[in-house]
């Protein structure tokens, strides 16, 4: 059987042939997604693990000395045991429902809608955040998240050619304000917004 890569009739590219573009293309890009057989689902794995080992190391850095609010005697009682047993149980009902009924956006062999798998950064960063709970309706209740909301409108701004600093006329007053963007919940409270 022949190699068909050594005799492809491709276009060459910068990178080598079209072949070999698109196939370091589709490695690259493999890292990026859980996969449509769950392929990538160790290093979904590692990475969760990872989050919430750090996610309690910061909390238990928080006022070291503290004594711990949920207690031993309380992890053992039955109202804590009932619980944890609930939500295992809608926990496991809910994802056997979603994944069995849901579209199945993760195969390439659906096309029906615009959708598309969740990447791994997208999932991972929704789970970190999510964790430490950011309110942005406020720069005190969220430093970190405002900024980062403050820098994504920016980079939006720069990147569909609206003016990121304001123009001064001679006498320091402003002749051109400079465009502002922030982070909506969805894609209807974004277009009503602008509307406004």
């Amino acid at each position: 059987m022949a190699d068909i890569r050594g005799t492809s009739s491709a276009p060459e590219t910068p990178g080598g042939n079209a072949y070999e573009t698109s196939t370091a293309t589709h490695e690259a890009l493999s890292a990026w997604f859980i996969g449509p057989k769950a392929e990538n689902r160790e290093l979904l794995k590692t990475h969760l693990l990872s989050i919430v080992d750090r996610v309690a190391h910061e909390r238990h850095a928080y006022f070291p000395r503290d004594p711990d609010f949920i207690t031993p005697i309380a992890q053992a009682s039955a109202a804590y045991q009932r619980e944890v047993a609930d939500l295992e149980r809608y926990l496991t009902f809910m994802t056997t429902l979603l994944s069995r009924y849901s579209i199945p956006y993760f195969s390439p062999r659906y096309m029906g809608h615009m959708c598309f798998d969740n990447s791994l950064p997208a999932t991972l960063g929704y789970l970190v955040a999510m964790l430490h709970n950011p309110n942005n309706v406020a720069v005190e209740a969220s430093p970190l998240t405002s900024y980062v909301e403050y820098c994504v409108g920016q980079q939006l701004c720069k990147m569909l050619g609206y003016r990121t600093q304001e123009e001064l006329s001679e006498d320091n007053k402003v002749k051109a304000y400079k465009s502002w963007g922030h982070v909506t919940c969805d894609g209807s409270v974004a277009n009503l917004e602008a509307m406004w």
